[in-house]
């Protein structure tokens, strides 16, 4: 595989987790999971009679079969997986991501990407998360921990406070479309960004129920966001000529 078509398939697999500008300024899009519910409505909510998480916008994007299983596709192609798990833990909401991403020829894997993120919610708001990243043989890690009116952020290079209340890019969340700034789960940075409610659409995208809202974000990220009544439907995106989606299993 040629060093560009490698660089290439990192940069689509960073956008799972909204990878901001480098240092030479060159900027990465986002994409985190999102997929295609088929012909079936997205699920309601499962946690109707609870005060886990203490939000109801946030209980809204939980659905009934607390999983999410997402089939990314690049260019049409099976390019890897995406899973979201809600558990309850009393009156906390725990949430367990993980994404594979590869490239292979016949038996032979050339790109492997995998990312894990545990979140822990209460009260309605983030009080922590831990990700870990493999991007093809490079490490990343990520601590969050919200502490009194402030959070602090932690990874192998440095050590910062942020404002309680972010949202990570996990996308799960339908609140995510009304911030102004989101918390990079590979690499603990802060993407600014900008939604726009678009509305249900005239010719709704592939296996997108009939209710969805899409919503068009920009700034550090650039995408397309799809929710059916608060759940996650769908996310969308292009990136150097390339077509990426995710579709709902």
């Amino acid at each position: 595989m040629a060093n560009g078509d490698r660089e290439n398939l990192r940069e689509v697999a960073r956008l799972c987790v909204a990878l901001v500008p480098d240092s030479s300024s060159r900027r990465r899009f986002l994409c985190t999971a999102a997929g295609t519910i088929g012909s079936i409505l997205a699920p309601s909510n499962v946690w109707a009679q609870s005060d886990l998480g203490g939000s109801p916008r946030l209980l809204a994007s939980v659905p009934q079969t607390r999983r999410l299983d997402f089939l990314v596709l690049r260019n049409g192609s099976d390019f890897g997986k995406h899973s979201v798990v809600f558990t309850e833990n009393g009156d906390e909401l725990q949430v367990d991501i993980d994404i594979e991403l590869r490239y292979q020829l016949g038996f032979l894997t050339l790109f492997r990407y995998v990312h894990h993120n545990t979140e822990v919610w209460r009260g309605g708001r983030l009080v922590s998360l831990d990700t870990k990243t493999d991007d093809d043989g490079t490490p990343y890690r990520v601590s969050y921990r919200a502490e009194g009116d402030k959070a602090v952020v932690d990874t192998p290079a440095n050590r910062h406070v942020v404002p309680v209340g972010l949202i990570p890019t996990s996308y799960w969340n339908i609140a995510t479309v009304n911030q102004k700034n989101l918390l990079n789960t590979q690499t603990g940075e802060i993407s600014k960004v900008e939604a726009m409610e678009m509305g249900p659409d005239t010719k709704p995208a592939r296996g997108v129920p009939g209710d969805s809202r899409r919503y068009r974000m920009t700034g550090d990220l650039n995408l397309n966001l799809w929710y059916s009544q608060g759940v996650w439907a769908k996310i969308q995106f292009e990136i150097r000529g390339q077509d990426m989606e995710y579709v709902r299993r």
